[in-house]
């Protein structure tokens, strides 16, 4: 059984890169400078960057991820303390989003692009997919293997930015620690779910996403240990 879901997993991982590599993201028109777009209102401005449904329902995944993060406004996505209300705000103004957490292959895909080394693929970039990769529609579809791999992946990204002192990294952490807190809330273990219904902080964190004592991410971050070690 654990062959075969290791075959399962590796079968995915190459359709992912297969795609990937034909990927062409939705060219979004140009206006931010344009005496025209500085007089555009917000929502008329969102209005013009979501990608035609015509396009949208042809444009393969790999494609569809590509532009999401080139989404002009994907930004705004951060200007919300609780990041899952920011994720639920661009996911209504923004037909995209909407589109890929909906998608039976994405997962698979946004997991081979997490899996990159972190001085691939930027911040901003691994962050959003943290907060994509934590939505139910997305975590639920990855198997016992996948979640345990990408926890061990969590746990390198996270021990990375703990040793930078900058800004970004230090609030980077915030959503590593909530992908993790979400894989294991998702598992099919009763020990860990009883682990985090008990803490009422862990609890909280793993329901809205805001923002962690340093006591919550060492205990997290504990929690994942134990299970990487199949201490359950």
């Amino acid at each position: 059984m654990k062959k075969i879901a290791i075959l399962s997993f590796l079968t995915f991982i190459f359709v992912a890169a297969f795609i990937s590599v034909y990927s062409k993201p939705y060219h979004y028109p140009k206006g931010p400078g344009s005496d025209t777009w500085n007089k555009t209102t917000y929502p008329e401005k969102v209005k013009q960057c979501n990608i035609p449904d015509s396009l949208l329902k042809k444009m393969p995944s790999g494609d569809l991820i590509k532009s999401v993060f080139n989404f002009p406004f994907i930004q705004n996505l951060f200007l919300f303390d609780d990041c899952l209300e920011g994720f639920n705000h661009m996911q209504e103004i923004f037909n995209g989003l909407d589109d890929m957490v909906k998608r039976k292959d994405i997962p698979v895909l946004l997991f081979q692009t997490y899996s990159q080394d972190s001085n691939k693929i930027s911040y901003g970039k691994e962050v959003l997919l943290e907060i994509i990769l934590a939505q139910p529609d997305i975590i639920t579809k990855f198997d016992k293997v996948m979640k345990n791999e990408l926890l061990g992946i969590c746990l390198e990204k996270l021990n990375s930015r703990m040793t930078k002192k900058s800004f970004l990294s230090r609030k980077s952490m915030k959503t590593c620690t909530f992908l993790m807190i979400r894989l294991l809330s998702y598992l099919d273990n009763n020990f860990y779910r009883d682990l985090i219904e008990e803490n009422e902080n862990i609890k909280s964190f793993s329901e809205l996403c805001g923002t962690p004592s340093e006591d919550t991410i060492t205990k997290i971050i504990y929690y994942v240990i134990r299970f990487r070690n199949n201490d359950y």
